[in-house]
Parts: structure tokens; sequence; C-alpha cells
């Protein structure tokens, strides 16, 4: 993996990229922003290697918690409720794309089936080398969480879960979490300023929207000191402002944004 030396892991939070309230409704503002900004970063430094990830919000997410689906193992589910979470990111997917193509950001679709292994916490032997094929034809590899049928059940892959896995398998640099608030609070209401860096595993409260069924806050940053673990400098910032994310991709870890860096890379 050494030929992949400035790695970058983005999530596009489902909160960031539609209306989450509202079923099924692209943010197309914030579709166009991000886009732009990702366009803007691997034009300006050609080492910048990128795998995307988005969420569900009001596509997946509305469905999957209309039909009582989530991240534990469930037997007979509904196929419809399956079958309409699936639909749903799919269409969602296609427009980021379309998206990202009109921003100049080439990608090629990599379905978490494809990638994962048969319970969804690593990367397969054939995802591994997909990846990489796609990455050395100067593409995007981009993906994102989706609902997994198995012989004994079936379960949600959350794009949180599909970072890790991409992480334990490749070195990632950096992985940044692209939201609709500027990073992590001191308390569930997003009151006051954020934590611009967080030591240790603290218990903040979870702040769930209407529609999250994989996991709220807690989880995220659960997440992110797995990662940071494993050597990567993690990111939680606002997506829907101007220049944060293409700053951080560029290297200027002095955005505003909640951090975790890897171990002995603290700034405090």
């Amino acid at each position: 993996m050494g030929r992949f030396e400035n790695l970058v892991v983005v999530k596009l939070g489902g909160s960031l990229i539609t209306n989450k309230d509202i079923p099924e409704s692209p943010n197309f503002h914030n579709m166009k922003l991000v886009c732009r900004e990702i366009s803007q970063a691997i034009s300006t430094d050609k080492s910048l290697q990128l795998i995307l990830i988005h969420g569900g919000g009001s596509f997946g997410h509305y469905f999957a918690r209309k039909f009582g689906l989530g991240t534990l193992l469930k037997r007979n589910a509904s196929p419809e409720g399956l079958a309409r979470t699936a639909a749903a990111m799919i269409k969602l997917h296609s427009v980021m794309l379309e998206e990202l193509n009109s921003a100049g950001v080439f990608c090629a679709t990599i379905l978490p089936i494809e990638i994962l292994s048969r319970n969804g916490d690593s990367i397969s032997a054939i995802g591994e080398s997909r990846i990489i094929t796609l990455l050395e034809n100067g593409l995007v590899p981009i993906t994102f969480g989706n609902v997994s049928v198995i012989e004994n059940g079936s379960f949600i892959i959350s794009g949180d879960t599909i970072a890790l896995a991409i992480a334990r398998k490749f070195r990632i640099r950096k992985a940044i979490f692209a939201m609709d608030v500027d990073g992590v609070y001191r308390s569930a209401g997003l009151k006051g300023s954020i934590i611009h860096e967080l030591i240790g595993e603290p218990q903040f409260k979870s702040t769930l929207r209407d529609f999250d069924v994989t996991g709220g806050l807690q989880a995220k940053i659960k997440t992110g000191f797995e990662l940071s673990k494993l050597g990567a400098d993690v990111f939680f910032l606002n997506g829907s402002k101007r220049n944060r994310l293409s700053k951080v991709l560029l290297g200027d870890n002095r955005v505003l944004a909640t951090k975790i860096y890897s171990r002995g890379k603290s700034t405090l």
C-alpha cells in the first residue's frame, strides 16, 4: 500500500447532502458546495487521493426507520422495506454522482456488497483489489451505506462502518466527516462552542435526527477514535461552510472543526 501515501477518506453525512427531515429530498446547495470543494482540493494537490462515502439522510434512513431496519442483524425483515431502502440509496447516489461529475470529480461506484466481507466489518480481497484498481486509474472510489442481506437475516451497513473497514486495510492519512454542524458540541442542544480536540473517549450525549437509524454522534465519535488508533487524523467539520472541507483536504488543520489526532500528534 506504500504507493498511496496521501490517501484520505471523506464521509459526506446524510444530514449534509439531504434535507434530512423531508423524505427523499436532496440538499442541492450543500451537494454542489462539497463537490466544488473536493474538486478544488484534488486540482490543487495532484498527490491527493480520495475515497468518498456518503450517508443516507432522508433517503435510506427514512425507509429504514419506517420498516424497522437497523445495524443489528434482523431476521424476517420486510422485503418491501429492504427493497425500498436500497432503491432510495441508489436514487440518492445517482444524484450525488451527477453533481460530482459536473464539478470535475470523476468517481467509480463500489457497492458495499462488492467490497466488504460477509459480516460487513472488513474489506474483502476482491474489494481491496477493486479500490486499488480504481485509484491507479485516476478514479475516485465512492460508496455509501446500504442494506445487506445474508443467509440468516439482514442489516444496514453504515458509511461510518465502511470508513473504519477501509482504514483497517489501507493506510489512511485523514478521515473527514463532513456534517451540517461545526463539530462536536458539549451538549446535545448544540449550544456554545465546539470541542476543538477530543482526547480519550468521553461519553457524550447522542444527538439524533428524525431519520437516523445508524447511531448518532456518540457512535461517530467512537468510530473517530478507532480511526485515530489506526493512524488517521480525524476531523468533524461543517461541510456547508465554504472552504472548510477544501482547506482540511489541503493540509490546513486550523479550520474550525473537532479533531481527533492520531497518537502522538495532539496540539494540546
